[in-house]
């Protein structure tokens, strides 16, 4: 009896035992399965966050999805598909691509801060340098001070520019002046840009109405338009004056209070979206 009863407990035993390992098995797979699973929603969520911030840049920018992807030679549809969740993992390289095109840091694209930190193509050289033997890291530096030295010597190199036409006739940010020629007096060069491909012509600020935006001498880039929105600045005509101003209702603004605002009548048009604006002494080499 007391054979069988050992026998019976030991049996019992092996079985809770069995048990209790199959119930800890499967507490260690769902575990997995879940952290997993964190993951990829991890990976989802910060790539959403990484399109959304690329979109933004865009928009700040005023540049289409299609301008952007058509410059770095990636498929027009990359973003489209993004949005619509068709690529599951974004090419790395293609978001290193746009992140350089956009000046974009590393930081601000996957946390939305900025630091003064390096940029994509920075990182990447720090990371393949880490990795190499303390030889090597020698015989890198032994060239980076050669080409260091070359730099040095070098005359910088400038950036592309293209030619649009320069009215010397100033736009007013005061009183008025006089509607400019139809014929341009001159050209400009101006950096050839994706931020400039609307620009059509540029003319110089005369007074300070646009302060603290626009000061004297400023040169506006322009692009043609018969129209632009409430709240946009541009180029009017009133009465065959010119002027540069922020579009009110039924006036034209003057940023600086000590300005009046100027009343829109029958006669008035507009000539032109003021695209940005640059310094005289951005053209001085």
């Amino acid at each position: 009896m007391i054979y069988y009863k050992k026998h019976f407990f030991s049996f019992i035993g092996n079985i809770y035992c069995r048990i209790y390992i199959i119930i800890r098995f499967f507490v260690f797979v769902n575990r997995i399965v879940r952290y997993f699973l964190f993951q990829e929603v991890c990976v989802d969520y910060q790539n959403d966050l990484i399109l959304e911030r690329i979109l933004e840049t865009l928009k700040n920018k005023g540049i289409t999805e299609k301008e952007l992807l058509t410059a770095l030679k990636i498929n027009t549809s990359f973003l489209t598909d993004w949005k619509k969740g068709r690529l599951k993992s974004p090419s790395v390289d293609k978001i290193i691509l746009i992140a350089n095109y956009l000046n974009l840091s590393l930081d601000w694209l996957a946390s939305g801060k900025y630091s003064a930190s390096y940029n994509l193509e920075e990182l990447k050289i720090l990371s393949d340098y880490k990795m190499i033997s303390a030889e090597n890291k020698e015989a890198v530096q032994t060239l980076l001070d050669l080409f260091v030295k070359q730099a040095s010597k070098s005359e910088i190199i400038k950036e592309e520019t293209r030619d649009v036409e320069y009215y010397l006739n100033a736009v007013s940010a005061g009183t008025g002046q006089l509607l400019f020629d139809d014929s341009a007096a001159d050209t400009l060069s101006i950096p050839d840009i994706i931020e400039y491909k609307k620009v059509d012509y540029a003319v110089r600020v005369s007074g300070s109405s646009m302060e603290p935006k626009f000061s004297n001498n400023d040169i506006l880039l322009v692009q043609s338009s018969s129209s632009v929105d409430l709240g946009e600045i541009g180029i009017f005509c009133v009465d065959d004056e010119v002027f540069v101003k922020k579009l009110g209702k039924n006036e034209l603004i003057s940023l600086n209070p000590e300005f009046d605002n100027i009343p829109l009548n029958e006669n008035s048009r507009c000539l032109g979206r003021i695209i940005d604006s640059l310094k005289p002494n951005f053209f001085k080499s």
